[in-house]
């Protein structure tokens, strides 16, 4: 079922079958793994109770992860989507300057947290702004999020790039990042939605 066409991709709903491929584009390769989720994950750990299976979107409208697939040879090219934010583990990962950015600093402010990782081999094509655009109009249009959340690890500036090229606007992040082996703090993107007029 497609969720979202844009004009080179389309954004699907994750198969079992999927998963494999997933795993060999994205958390078997330390360049593409480490930024995304901070160490290299086995398919065995992938397909475990409470891993990747259980941050997928079931139904279109949904949050959860969707694969990233081109049009024209059906080539998964990685996963992209929003994941909610659990209360528990918003002290433990977000520390804006500013305690109002805090994700649900505001019970009245629905917030999901934009997730997105590629192959190396799709990267520098456009695929990934081409593809988050079109997650941005389903954060704000379909589930009706009034802010969106992006966490960036420390030296991650491919992901920096990426959200400022959205519109994303990019603050330090207070707690130590455990994707850079405790060293450096990440960023936070956030992304509000549009004024309606």
């Amino acid at each position: 079922m497609n969720v979202r066409q844009t004009s080179r991709l389309r954004l699907r709903l994750m198969a079992l079958q999927d998963v494999e491929n997933i795993h060999a584009l994205i958390y078997s390769d330390p360049e593409v793994a480490l930024p995304f989720v901070g160490h290299l994950v086995t398919l065995d750990a992938l397909r475990a109770p409470n891993a990747l299976l259980t941050r997928i979107a079931r139904v279109a409208d949904e949050p959860g992860l969707l694969v990233v697939e081109r049009s024209g040879d059906r080539a998964i090219l990685g996963l992209a989507g929003f994941v909610e934010i659990a209360p528990a583990d918003v002290a433990r990962r977000f520390a804006p300057p500013d305690t109002s950015d805090v994700p649900g600093v505001d019970p009245s402010r629905r917030e999901a947290e934009f997730a997105i990782a590629l192959g190396r081999s799709y990267w520098n094509r456009g695929y990934a702004s081409e593809a988050a655009t079109a997650l941005i109009e389903i954060g704000f249009g379909t589930l009706h999020l009034d802010r969106i959340v992006a966490s960036v690890a420390a030296g991650n500036e491919r992901g920096l790039k990426l959200l400022r090229g959205l519109g994303f606007r990019i603050v330090p992040n207070g707690v130590v990042d455990s994707r850079s082996d405790g060293a450096l703090p990440g960023s936070i993107g956030l992304l509000d939605a549009p004024a309606l007029s």
